[in-house]
């Protein structure tokens, strides 16, 4: 990603989860495992291209670890754009997590580059 990346790193001493955030792109790369103490971290870090509306993409490259709340949060998201016509798109979904998608019921989220 360009220059213009800002990268947040998790609180937590107990888990591996860091953001990168290109804001011009609006793009955002998530590393690590998204879980119950990293998903609201994700949440603040994507909040301001929110704000700002147009779509949003998600690299899942390097993400290690996925559950329920981190699909809460990618649904949240989603929501969000969406009440302004827009949507959220995934880059680099392994078939693991496609399969936790569609084992959640929200394959029609799978919106992809």
């Amino acid at each position: 990603m360009a220059s213009s990346l800002q990268h947040s790193h998790n609180p937590f001493d107990d888990a591996t989860f860091s953001v990168a955030v290109d804001f011009p792109a609006r793009a955002v790369e998530v590393h690590g495992d998204l879980d119950l103490a990293t998903a609201p971290h994700l949440q603040a870090a994507i909040e301001p291209l929110l704000i700002s509306g147009g779509i949003v993409t998600l690299d899942l490259a390097g993400l290690k670890f996925l559950d329920a709340s981190g699909l809460r949060v990618f649904e949240q998201i989603n929501q969000a754009l969406a009440e302004h016509g827009h949507h959220l798109v995934f880059r680099n979904l392994n078939a693991r997590q496609r399969r936790i998608f569609l084992a959640a019921g929200l394959s029609s989220m799978l919106v992809t580059a």
